[in-house]
């Protein structure tokens, strides 16, 4: 039988994940790149679906979709696993700035990669994200799941 929770279960929960070292990690990369720099190359190429009502749920952020896209790269996740991930973990839902009814599915990070890839490509945008890490003394080991990253790497000279 479960032991019931008591009053403070989810505060203390919360508490030590913030203690993770994934949770480290997005904190520490939230802290080195400035997201907004990326914000009108990204609203001029993403082009949510076209609406016909304002019914549904209303386009997501292209910041916040392009973090998505950097956190499926980091940590080389399909885009149904991503989605599952950003709706699952506390973490990379606060790292994205979504809540979870405001979260992409896969289909909208897919739509969203190809739109990026065919306008400017997402790999340029990546390669400028990684030289803004590297420059402030940092670098990411993209891996699996858990393996993703982030260490004190010497500053590159000029």
């Amino acid at each position: 039988m479960k032991k019931p929770l008591d009053l403070f279960h989810q505060q203390r929960h919360f508490e030590r994940l913030a203690k993770t070292r994934r949770a480290q990690f997005l904190g520490e990369l939230d802290g080195v790149v400035d997201w907004e720099e990326f914000r009108a190359l990204l609203e001029g190429i993403w082009q949510p679906a076209t609406r016909r009502s304002n019914a549904g749920r209303p386009p997501v952020d292209a910041v916040a979709m392009f973090r998505v896209l950097v956190l499926g790269r980091i940590w080389n996740l399909s885009d149904d696993a991503l989605a599952d991930e950003c709706l699952d973990s506390r973490c990379f839902a606060e790292f994205v700035g979504l809540d979870g009814s405001e979260m992409p599915d896969a289909k909208t990070i897919w739509r969203y990669r190809d739109q990026l890839s065919q306008a400017y490509g997402f790999d340029k945008l990546f390669a400028r994200l990684l030289e803004i890490i590297f420059d402030a003394g940092y670098q990411i080991e993209e891996g699996q799941m858990m393996d993703a990253s982030i260490v004190r790497a010497p500053v590159r000279r000029k």
